[in-house]
C-alpha cells in the first residue's frame, strides 16, 4: 500500500513556479557603455533560451534624436550595421518572446529611468536575472544629493523662477511708488520741525509741565508732522531698494544660465555604446570636470577673501 502511494505522488506533474516582473529603475544620470550594454544584451539572451531548444537572440531598437527607429535581429548585426555611425541616440530597447511562452523587455528611456519586464520566467532563471538586475543596478552614477536637486529636477528652475517673478515684482512696485511720491511729495524747508522717535513724547512731557501757551500750540502742531517724512528721503530708499533688487535679480539670471549651460553636462541619460558616442561622453565627462574645479577655485578664492577682509577689519 505505501509502495502504492509512492508511485501515486511520482506520478503527479510539480508545478514551476513562474516570475513575472514589471520592474522601473530611476537613474538619472546613468551612461549605457558599450561593455554593459553587451552584457545586459548576453544576460537578456541566456534568459530567452528556450526549454525546447531554441536559441532566440533578443531584438534591440534603437530611437534616434532625428525621430528614426533602428531595428536589429542580434548584437552583431548591430555592432555590423550601427555602431560606428555618427548618430545621437535617444532611447534604446531590447526585447524579445519564446515559443515557451517567455517575454522580455528592458527599455533605456531618455527622461531617466530604465523599465523592465519580464513574463512567464521559470524560476530556474532566478540567477541569471539576478545579474541583469545588478547589471542594471550598476549604472547608477551615486551623484549626491545637490547635483541631482540642481539638474535632475525641475525645482531648481522653478524656485530660481519664482525668485525672479517676486524680485521683478518688487522692482515694479518702487518704480511705480517713486513715481507716485516724486509728484505728490514735498520737502519741508526745516526737517528738524519733525520729530524724531519717541523725542516728541519727552517734549510733550515739558509741554505739559510748562506754563506757556505758545509752548502747548507748538506741541500740538508739531504732532501733525509726527509721521511726516520728507520726500527725497522716501526717494533714496526706493532707490536703494531698486538696486539691490537689480543686483538679486541680475545673480539669478546668471545662476538660471549658468544651471541651463551646466545641466548638458548632466544629461539624464546617454548611450555611448559607438566609437562615436563614446567620444562624446568623453568630451562631456572632462569639461564636467573643468567645471568642478572652476566651482572648487570659485570657493577657496571667496573664503580666501573673506578672511582677509575679516583680518583686515
Amino acid at each position: 500500500m505505501l509502495l502504492n502511494l509512492q508511485q501515486f505522488y511520482l506520478k503527479i506533474p510539480k508545478l514551476k513556479v513562474m516570475i513575472n516582473i514589471n520592474k522601473e529603475f530611476h537613474i538619472s544620470g546613468y551612461s549605457l557603455e558599450s561593455d554593459t550594454f553587451k552584457k545586459i544584451y548576453n544576460f537578456s539572451k541566456e534568459i530567452m533560451q528556450s526549454n525546447k531548444g531554441e536559441e532566440k537572440f533578443p531584438e534591440i531598437i534603437v530611437d534616434t534624436e532625428d525621430n528614426h527607429s533602428h531595428n536589429f535581429k542580434s548584437f552583431n548585426e548591430y555592432e555590423d550595421s550601427f555602431a560606428n555611425e555618427a548618430i545621437k541616440i535617444k532611447e534604446l530597447t531590447v526585447k524579445c518572446s519564446s515559443i515557451d511562452q517567455k517575454y522580455l523587455n528592458i527599455h533605456f528611456h531618455s527622461d531617466g529611468y530604465i523599465s523592465l519586464k519580464l513574463e512567464s520566467l521559470p524560476n530556474e532563471s532566478q540567477q541569471i536575472l539576478d545579474k541583469l538586475i545588478s547589471e542594471l543596478n550598476r549604472l547608477d552614477p551615486n551623484f549626491n544629493f545637490i547635483i541631482r536637486f540642481i539638474f535632475f529636477s525641475k525645482r531648481a528652475e522653478s524656485i530660481l523662477l519664482t525668485l525672479f517673478s517676486f524680485i521683478s515684482l518688487v522692482i515694479l512696485y518702487n518704480v511705480v511708488y517713486y513715481i507716485y511720491a516724486s509728484n505728490v511729495g514735498i520737502n519741508l524747508k526745516d526737517p528738524s520741525l519733525i520729530p524724531k522717535g519717541n523725542e516728541y513724547y519727552r517734549e510733550v512731557e515739558d509741554a505739559l509741565k510748562s506754563d506757556s501757551l505758545y509752548t502747548k500750540i507748538d506741541i500740538l502742531l508739531k504732532g501733525e508732522l509726527k509721521n511726516f517724512t520728507n520726500v527725497e528721503i522716501i526717494l533714496d530708499e526706493r532707490i536703494n531698494y531698486i538696486k539691490f533688487s537689480l543686483i538679486f535679480l541680475v545673480i539669478i539670471v546668471i545662476i538660471y544660465f549658468i544651471i541651463k549651460s551646466v545641466k548638458k553636462l548632466y544629461p539624464k541619460s546617454f548611450f555611448a555604446i559607438s566609437p562615436y558616442q563614446t567620444k562624446l561622453l568623453t568630451s562631456i565627462l572632462r569639461k564636467r570636470d573643468i567645471w568642478n574645479i572652476g566651482v572648487f577655485l570659485a570657493l577657496i578664492i571667496n573664503i580666501v577673501a573673506g578672511l582677509v577682509l575679516v583680518l583686515l577689519n
